[in-house]
C-alpha cells in the first residue's frame, strides 16, 4: 500500500502561449516561455515593422521631450493601410514649381504611393481615423491548477479551478474568437503520465477523450464550454456567438475567467472520470496542454435578416443585425458609454456611412437610415440615448412647417411636429409598429420666435451688440419627442442659431458639403425642414438648403422632411 503524507501536492499546468492572430494590423507572436516564467504575460501589440507604427525619429522625440505625433491614424483609401502622422511625413515629398523653386510637399501612402492629400481644398483633405485597429491584449502565459500551494492529493476533489484576466489595452473592443489545444511538446504522454482513469466501473474512456478543461466568465459555469488535452475543433463546435457573448472584452477594460480541471465532476461535464497519477507528486510544475488563442476585433453576433421590416448590416464582415439586436446595442452604449463592447463599431458607423447599410419600411417600403450620432441625445428618463438614426430620403416635399403664416407656434406647435411626426401622426403609423416600440423619447432644446430690443438691435446690425450678447438674449422651449427634425446647430458648425450640438455624421464630414445631401425617393437632392425658427423674422424658419447651407424661408413654404429618431 502507498502511504500518502497529509500534505502531499501537485501542480499541474496549463500552458497559454502560443497566439495566432487575425484581423488588425500590428501583431507580435508571443514566443514560448520556460516553466520558470509561469506567472509572466504577454502583450500583442503593435510592432516596429508592422502598420501603423512611429517612425525612428518620432521615437526619439518621444524619448527626449515626452511626445510623439499622436494617436490618429491616416489610412490610405486605395490599400486601406492606417499610418501615423510621423510616417506620412518621411514618405512626403517635395514639389517645385514652373520656376523650378519648391511650392509645396506631396502627401503619399508609404505603402502603394497613392497621393493621400494636396493643396487648401476642403475635398482633398484626408480625414484621421482613430487608432482603433492596433489590438493589444495582455494574457497569461500560463494557468496554474492547484495554485502556489500545490493540489493535495490526500484531499482530492472534483475539479480544480484556476481564475485569470484578460486585458485589452487597446482603444477598440477585442475578443478571444478561436482555441484549440494541443499536449505539451506533442507528447501524449503529457497527460497520460499525469492523469489516469479514475473509476474504470464508471466509464472507463481514456483521459485523452475526455473533456478535461472547462473555460468560462469567472462566476458563470453554466456558460462553459468544454474540450479535450489536444482538439482543433473547438471554436467549429462552439461557433462564433458562444466567443463574442462571453470573451469579448471592452476597449480598455478587462474581463475574468475561470479554467477549470476535470476530474471526477461529471455533473458538470458528461463522462468526465479522471484522477492525478500518485506517482507525479512533489515532482514539481506538470505541463499538460498548449492552448492556442485567435484574437481578432470584436464584432457582436448577428441574428438579422434583409427581409426584415428593420435591420443593420455590416459591410465588412457582412453580418445581418436585427431590430432586437440593434435595440440592445443601444441600451448597452446609454449604461456603458465609452465603454461599451459597441461604442467603437458604432462610432465608426457614424463617421463613415459607406461601413454600413440600415433600413427601415415606411409604408410598405424599404428606406436607408443614417446613424448621427452615439450617446448624443438627452432621454426623458435621464442618461443619454445609445443611437440617433436619421432618414436619408426626404419625405413630404412640398410641405410647410406650419398652417399658421408665423412662427410664433414655435416647433412644440407646428404643425409638423402635432399632425405628422407625434404618436398617431401620419408619418408615426406609417412606421413599423416594432420599430416605434423600440424609440426612445428625448428632450430637444429648440429657440422660440420671442424677440427682445437687444435681438432687434442685432438683426439690424447694429454695432454695439455682440453675437455673444445676442445669442444670451434667445428664448427656447424644450420638448419630448420621439420623432423630431434636427436643429441648425445639430448640423452646421456655424450656424447663426444654437439649438443643440452638431451630430457625429456631420461633425465628421463638415468639410465635404456633399457628404451633407439629403435625399428625396428620386434620389435628388431636397431643401428639408429644421425645427428651428428663425428667431428674429416672425414668420419664417430655417431649413437646409440642398442640404449644403441653411437659409430661411416663411413657414408656409413647401420643403421636405428628413424625420430622425433614438433607440
Amino acid at each position: 500500500m502507498t502511504k500518502i503524507r497529509k500534505r502531499t501536492k501537485i501542480t499541474s499546468v496549463l500552458l497559454a502561449f502560443a497566439l495566432a492572430l487575425t484581423m488588425g494590423p500590428g501583431m507580435a507572436f508571443a514566443e514560448e516561455l520556460p516553466i520558470s516564467k509561469a506567472n509572466g504575460t504577454v502583450d500583442v501589440a503593435e510592432n516596429n515593422n508592422a502598420n501603423p507604427h512611429h517612425t525612428d525619429s518620432c521615437v526619439e522625440n518621444e524619448e527626449k521631450y515626452g511626445a510623439n505625433c499622436g494617436s490618429d491614424i491616416i489610412t490610405c483609401p486605395k490599400c486601406g493601410e492606417g499610418f501615423y502622422n510621423c510616417q506620412i511625413d518621411e514618405a512626403s515629398e517635395a514639389a517645385n514649381g514652373e520656376d523650378g523653386q519648391f511650392d509645396h510637399w506631396e502627401y503619399k501612402c508609404p505603402a502603394c504611393g497613392e497621393k493621400l492629400s494636396f493643396g487648401e481644398s476642403d475635398e482633398s483633405e484626408i480625414m484621421p481615423l482613430a487608432a482603433n485597429n492596433v489590438i493589444s491584449l495582455t494574457l497569461p502565459i500560463v494557468v496554474t491548477f492547484g495554485g502556489s500551494e500545490g493540489y493535495d492529493l490526500a484531499n482530492p476533489q472534483p475539479s480544480i479551478t484556476s481564475d485569470f484576466a484578460l486585458t485589452n489595452n487597446g482603444k477598440s473592443p477585442v475578443m478571444i474568437s478561436g482555441i484549440s489545444t494541443a499536449y505539451y511538446n506533442d507528447s501524449e504522454s503529457s497527460v497520460t503520465g499525469v492523469l489516469s482513469v479514475a473509476d474504470r466501473n464508471f466509464n472507463g474512456t481514456a483521459v485523452t477523450s475526455q473533456n478535461l478543461f472547462s473555460l468560462y466568465p469567472a462566476g458563470q459555469s453554466e456558460r462553459a464550454i468544454s474540450f479535450r488535452a489536444s482538439s482543433t475543433d473547438i471554436t467549429s463546435s462552439v461557433g462564433d456567438f458562444w466567443f463574442s457573448q462571453n470573451l469579448a472584452i471592452p476597449q480598455k477594460s478587462s474581463i475574468n475567467c475561470t479554467y477549470r480541471l476535470n476530474l471526477t465532476n461529471n455533473w458538470e461535464v458528461a463522462s468526465v472520470n479522471a484522477k492525478i497519477n500518485e506517482s507525479v507528486a512533489n515532482q514539481g510544475f506538470k505541463p499538460l496542454s498548449q492552448v492556442t488563442y485567435t484574437i481578432s476585433t470584436y464584432t457582436p453576433a448577428a441574428s438579422g435578416s434583409t427581409n426584415s421590416d428593420f435591420y443593420l448590416k455590416d459591410t465588412t464582415s457582412n453580418k445581418v443585425y436585427s431590430l432586437s439586436d440593434v435595440k440592445g446595442h443601444a441600451l448597452d452604449l446609454s449604461a456603458a458609454g465609452e465603454n461599451s463592447l459597441y461604442y467603437t463599431m458604432y462610432t465608426n458607423y457614424a463617421k463613415d456611412p459607406t461601413k454600413y447599410e440600415c433600413k427601415t419600411k415606411y409604408d410598405g417600403v424599404m428606406y436607408n437610415l443614417i446613424i448621427l450620432g452615439v450617446n448624443h441625445d438627452n432621454l426623458t428618463t435621464g442618461g443619454k440615448a445609445g443611437l440617433t438614426f436619421m432618414f436619408k430620403t426626404g419625405f413630404l416635399e412640398g410641405t410647410p412647417i406650419t398652417t399658421e403664416n408665423s412662427s410664433a407656434c414655435g416647433w412644440s406647435n407646428s404643425s409638423v411636429r402635432r399632425q405628422v411626426l407625434s404618436e398617431g401622426g401620419s408619418f408615426w403609423n406609417g412606421m413599423s409598429k416594432d420599430v416605434v416600440s423600440c424609440i426612445a423619447e428625448v428632450t430637444k432644446r429648440t429657440i422660440l420666435p420671442q424677440e427682445s430690443s437687444l435681438q432687434i438691435k442685432y438683426a439690424d446690425k447694429k454695432d454695439d451688440v455682440t453675437f455673444d450678447e445676442y445669442a444670451k438674449s434667445l428664448y427656447y422651449e424644450t420638448t419630448r419627442d420621439k420623432l423630431f427634425l434636427l436643429g441648425d446647430k445639430e448640423v452646421f458648425t456655424s450656424p447663426p442659431y444654437p439649438d443643440g450640438d452638431i451630430y457625429s455624421f456631420y461633425k465628421y464630414y463638415a468639410t465635404s458639403s456633399n457628404t451633407r445631401k439629403l435625399y428625396n425617393a428620386a434620389g435628388g437632392s431636397i431643401s428639408s425642414w429644421f425645427r428651428t425658427p428663425s428667431p428674429h423674422y416672425r414668420n419664417y424658419w430655417l431649413y437646409m438648403n440642398g442640404g449644403s447651407s441653411c437659409n430661411s424661408a416663411p413657414s408656409f413654404t413647401g420643403c421636405g422632411i428628413n424625420p430622425a429618431f433614438c433607440f
